[in-house]
């Protein structure tokens, strides 16, 4: 199946682009990162999925109506979340820094 057929198809099932799901998901996970972790936000930006810092701000910033920086100072004043969410990106990040 050719790219341009797998974004149809996924629209249809989802009524979502497939990028969009795409942006979601790294967000999510950054999220999960920033509340988790003491990693600075450049390197959550990669670890996540993004290529480049200033598309990560947006994206995030987009989807939570906040800056990273900002979540992650209102975050750490909130008791912490158990870690629930079973983000693969947050266990690669968490695998690195115990290297």
């Amino acid at each position: 199946m050719n790219r341009s057929a797998f974004c149809t198809f996924y629209k249809l099932d989802t009524e979502k682009k497939f990028i969009t799901f795409s942006n979601e998901y790294c967000v999510d996970c950054s999220f999960v990162m920033l509340r988790e972790t003491d990693l600075p936000i450049a390197d959550i930006c990669f670890a996540a999925g993004f290529e480049d810092i200033l598309h990560y701000n947006r994206r995030f910033k987009k989807l939570a109506e906040k800056s990273s920086e900002t979540n992650r100072s209102e975050e750490r004043t909130v008791a912490p979340l158990p870690a629930v969410l079973n983000c693969p990106v947050l266990k690669e990040a968490d695998t690195q820094i115990k290297q």
